[in-house]
């Protein structure tokens, strides 16, 4: 929302399968488009030699106060500690909001190394005291909340949220809709647009 005091928040996630060296490009590239950034360099893949796995960013637009989460490093916070969640924390009216970026991998839905990383974002909200928003390559229907053993909506005080008009953002197989964001109750109203890139380069996601 905005109005004379307090401005619109723009974020951006994305799933890069950038190396550390292409993530550093890559932050330097986003900073003279006019974005703050934080990239997690993705690791080498477990399936392909030549494949990477993750590699995520989370971006905010430079006119909003922002900074890295403290486990990010370089100059400008640019790298972040893991290959499959980032983030940065905005200041919004004097409210702060996290915003992240992450991978979570196939098949583990939200057991495993993905529910380290909902560990990590219980920690960083403070069980979802403050307000947050991930982005993230699920890798599961938004169903499969409803399945997990553990209530991570309810825990974190969140909710699901699928991009506007859209019912497919990998287009593997049938395609079927695993990208998507989960987001605080307390500002999900607030959100005028979430919406997909149809120009990602990596295939078989947007």
């Amino acid at each position: 929302r905005s109005s004379s005091s307090v401005p619109t928040m723009r974020s951006r996630w994305a799933e890069t399968h950038r190396d550390a060296p292409g993530a550093r490009i890559a932050a330097v590239d986003a900073r003279r488009h006019g974005w703050y950034a934080t990239f997690g360099p993705a690791r080498q893949s477990d399936k392909s030699a030549k494949g990477t796995a993750g590699g995520v960013a989370a971006l905010v637009k430079k006119y909003l106060t922002n900074l890295p989460l403290s486990d990010a490093k370089g100059p400008q916070g640019d790298i972040g500690g893991s290959f499959d969640y980032v983030g940065r924390s905005i200041r919004v009216g004097g409210q702060e909001v996290l915003v992240f970026g992450g991978y979570f991998e196939g098949g583990s839905e939200l057991r495993s190394c993905n529910q380290t990383i909902l560990l990590r974002i219980d920690y960083w909200t403070r069980g979802g005291a403050v307000p947050f928003i991930l982005m993230a390559d699920f890798n599961m229907p938004l169903i499969g909340w409803d399945k997990a053993e553990i209530d991570w909506r309810s825990k974190l005080k969140a909710v699901t949220i699928a991009p506007r008009g859209e019912s497919i953002t990998c287009r593997a197989g049938k395609g079927s809709l695993i990208d998507y964001a989960l987001v605080s109750e307390a500002i999900a109203p607030l959100i005028d647009s979430f919406e997909v890139d149809l120009t990602g380069p990596f295939w078989p996601h947007w």
